[in-house]
């Protein structure tokens, strides 16, 4: 959330709650507990959870706001540069047929054992040396 989003709630809520605003020292301190947390719908409907259940200003806005805000998603990690599946953590492998050539249409997907960065939990874990040992080529 911007500064400016929570500025205009503390506002609103001293104005619904007959309370006086808080100094901007205090709103800063405020600030820094939240700011993490999206704004906007999450932070409207926060605030009308806190007008619904409080009788008066909270003592501990910032607590108070946190109880009422969604818990913080954490972030995806970043890809790994990784050189055997271009940073995607999926190899993909075609199925050697009898004869040393490919066979038709078998093309198979496994989670990459060198970086382990596939979201494809479900997928085999393989690295690109052990799948000539598991009869497929690389098809990249």
């Amino acid at each position: 959330m911007t500064r400016q989003e929570f500025a205009a709630l503390v506002r609103h809520l001293s104005v619904y709650f007959n309370h006086k605003e808080p100094q901007p020292e205090q709103l800063e301190l405020w600030y820094a507990m939240v700011a993490r947390h999206p704004g906007g719908a999450d932070l409207d409907l926060a605030a009308a959870e806190l007008k619904a259940q409080e009788q008066q200003f909270p003592k501990n806005l910032p607590r108070a706001l946190l109880a009422h805000l969604p818990p913080l998603r954490e972030q995806p990690p970043r890809p790994v540069p990784c050189e055997h599946c271009r940073g995607t953590g999926i190899l993909h492998g075609r199925r050697l047929g009898s004869s040393g050539g490919y066979a038709a249409e078998a093309d198979y997907a496994f989670r990459c054992g060198h970086c382990r960065q596939s979201p494809c939990l479900g997928l085999p874990l393989v690295t690109r040396e052990e799948l000539p040992g598991l009869g497929f080529a690389p098809c990249d």
